[in-house]
């Protein structure tokens, strides 16, 4: 049955008042012959007073309450006869009334019905709610007539009952979860990162190359013209530094390489082309050696600001801090992870709370490898601490594509810390590609276009910046200097830099190597090479076992793009040594821990017991990863330092299998 059209009153006032702006609950019945759905009852209440359904019925509750006391209050002026005669009205008589004539001209007015469901229904939670009056003085009618008039809202607030413990809990949680939440977790991380750090937290880290690079690059230059010592200890720092000769020959020419020896009385020589050269000593006019530092140079280019200040201060820059700006971008990193996980659940792409989304960043930050990685300040850790923000800010400006120029912008500084974080660019792909209501969309398409142009900008500037730094420094735009750093050069040039060669033993110290326990102390040693990261964080497990199976585009593009920074870690020469568990997952365990927030894994006393242990055995690898103790007058430290015990690997391999040679 079609309604008649509902005309606006002519009164104004009236619907400037906020409580007529949208439909009180039952009003809802006169638009429609039909019953509203639950859904969308519960829909329109929230989006009329933007608020949950439980605390609206707590205020529409209170409300009713105050319509009560407020009856109560008039009927007490009024004579005892009249009340007496207004308590005899039964519901037959309002029938009869609302089955009366009205007179045509008059405006239609809504049923009577729905007006006596609402006497009903607040008599109804009169009685089942007591009410206590206080006697005080009843005001008069002009007093009530000046009386400023209260909107429902308001005086809904006023009315609302309030639960000291409850109100002040719920409270603090919504500080938390707004503004002041991310600025705490940064402050107690930070301070927890410092406890652990100990000694390093006030001085420079033992292998500062970052420091050096920003002090060239203020200087005008890529590279140091010196054997690089340590600024406060003095001692010369030979370990992962990129070097080449330049060699001037008397003929005029001046080569850029490497030496590989004496053959037949020459010097058999390799340029940064790889060309191959027999050079004799009489014409060799002298050479000098240029070190680099082949880690992208993201970190330097930060440090090279507050270096400059302390130069223009008189201060010594060389001995700027390294740990300290570590510590501060780890913290950082886990306050970004909480914003990040507080817009999944905003989204509803996630159903965690906020003391679960809190527990997923503690997660991140202490009962994963980032820990230990977080507490070091030196050149491999910084780059990789630099990384995972870097990583963060580009999840968190790429979900739904919603910031194209900032997803790549962050996505194009994680390259510049670690530039397997460019194939996770999948991620922003697939969130570009699909929409949650609309499914997938045009690739071809003006939305879609413009957003990927966008997005590739910040890209293509960093990319070809850094393909003209390599080809100052190495002269090819795809060589970063890992070629040039000693302890690779001779390895990757028998087995290649990256190659099947290397997977067997990276798998083995990635996902499955054991701590190794000895009779004598300190009783448990750990592989340098590293540990499985399921012993590190057993909580990933729960990824082969359980997945929210309606999260979509999401869950593909989490899974994606944490295979693809994976994987080419798998055929790399290096296993991250010296290192405490597998320090390359750093790259992809923000997407890890997003797949557990949007999965179906309960926090139960498994999830809790999983994490604990996490957090312990990575607290324990943060005090003892490069520190020695002494224990009744002796050294100890707690890793096997022996690069070659993984060569079994590859002994059972060969032995096992000849065509793997």
């Amino acid at each position: 049955m079609n309604q008649p059209a509902t005309k606006k009153p002519s009164n104004e006032a009236f619907w400037s008042r906020p409580e007529a702006m949208y439909p009180p609950d039952e009003t809802l019945y006169l638009y429609s012959d039909q019953e509203p759905q639950a859904d969308v009852h519960t829909s329109a209440l929230q989006k009329a007073f933007g608020q949950d359904l439980a605390d609206l019925a707590a205020r529409q509750d209170a409300l009713e309450v105050a319509e009560v006391v407020e009856a109560v209050e008039e009927t007490e002026d009024a004579p005892q006869e009249e009340a007496d005669d207004t308590a005899e009205v039964t519901e037959e008589e309002a029938v009869e009334t609302e089955e009366e004539p009205e007179e045509a001209e008059e405006e239609p007015a809504p049923p009577a019905k729905a007006e006596e469901k609402v006497a009903v229904k607040a008599v109804a939670k009169a009685e089942e709610k007591p009410v206590v009056v206080e006697e005080k003085a009843t005001p008069s009618q002009e007093e009530k007539a000046k009386a400023p008039a209260v909107s429902a809202p308001k005086a809904a607030e006023e009315a609302k009952p309030v639960s000291g413990g409850v109100a002040a809990q719920g409270d603090l949680l919504d500080n938390l979860a707004g503004k002041r939440g991310p600025w705490l977790i940064f402050v107690s991380a930070f301070l927890i990162f410092g406890i652990f750090s100990g000694e390093r937290f006030f001085r420079q880290s033992d292998n500062p190359h970052y420091v050096f690079l920003a002090d060239a690059l203020l200087k005008g230059r890529w590279h140091l013209t010196e054997t690089p010592t340590h600024p406060v200890s003095g001692k010369v720092l030979d370990n992962d530094w990129a070097y080449l000769y330049i060699v001037k020959m008397k003929d005029g020419r001046e080569l850029r390489g490497r030496f590989r020896g004496l053959y037949r009385g020459k010097h058999r020589f390799v340029d940064v082309k790889k060309r191959q050269m027999l050079l004799a000593r009489k014409d060799i006019s002298g050479w000098k050696r240029q070190y680099y530092v082949s880690f992208p140079p993201l970190p330097a280019f930060l440090m090279a600001g507050p270096m400059w200040v302390l130069g223009k201060m008189g201060l010594d820059r060389m001995r700027y801090n390294d740990t300290v700006f570590t510590l501060f971008f780890a913290a950082l990193t886990l306050a970004f992870l909480f914003m990040l996980l507080q817009k999944l659940t905003e989204k509803g792409y996630s159903e965690r709370t906020f003391v679960e989304n809190a527990l997923l960043t503690a997660l991140f930050g202490f009962g994963t490898v980032f820990f230990f990685v977080a507490v070091q300040g030196t050149v491999w850790f910084t780059a990789l601490t630099l990384g995972a923000f870097c990583c963060m800010g580009y999840l968190y400006f790429g979900l739904e594509a919603r910031s194209p120029f900032l997803a790549g912008l962050f996505l194009g500084m994680g390259f510049l810390c670690r530039p397997l974080l460019l194939l996770a660019g999948v991620f922003f792909l697939i969130q570009l590609l699909h929409d949650r209501e609309k499914g997938w969309k045009n690739p071809f398409s003006g939305e879609v276009l413009s957003k990927a142009v966008v997005f590739a900008l910040p890209l293509l500037a960093v990319g070809l910046g850094m393909m003209y730094a390599n080809t100052v420094r190495f002269g090819n735009p795809m060589e970063f200097g890992h070629l040039y750093l000693p302890a690779v050069y001779d390895r990757a040039l028998q087995h290649g830099l990256f190659g099947w060669y290397w997977v067997p033993r990276n798998i083995y110290a990635f996902f499955l190597a054991p701590p190794q326990f000895v009779n004598k102390a300190p009783y448990v040693l750990f592989n340098a090479h590293g540990m499985s990261l399921f012993i590190t964080t057993p909580l990933f497990l729960y990824l082969f076992f359980k997945r929210k199976h309606n999260s979509g585009a999401l869950y593909m593009s989490l899974v994606l793009a944490a295979l693809v920074v994976m994987l080419p870690a798998m055929f790399y020469q290096n296993t991250g040594w010296v290192t405490f568990g597998n320090r390359f997952s750093v790259d992809y365990t923000a997407f890890l821990v997003l797949l557990l927030a949007i999965s179906n894994v309960k926090m139960d006393r498994t999830f809790m017991v999983l994490l604990s242990w996490g957090i312990l055995i990575n607290a324990f690898g943060a005090l003892v990863f490069g520190r020695q103790f002494v224990i009744n007058g002796k050294i100890l430290t707690f890793f096997n330092n022996d690069y070659y015990s993984m060569n079994w690997i590859h002994q059972w391999l060969f032995k096992t299998f000849p065509w793997m040679r």
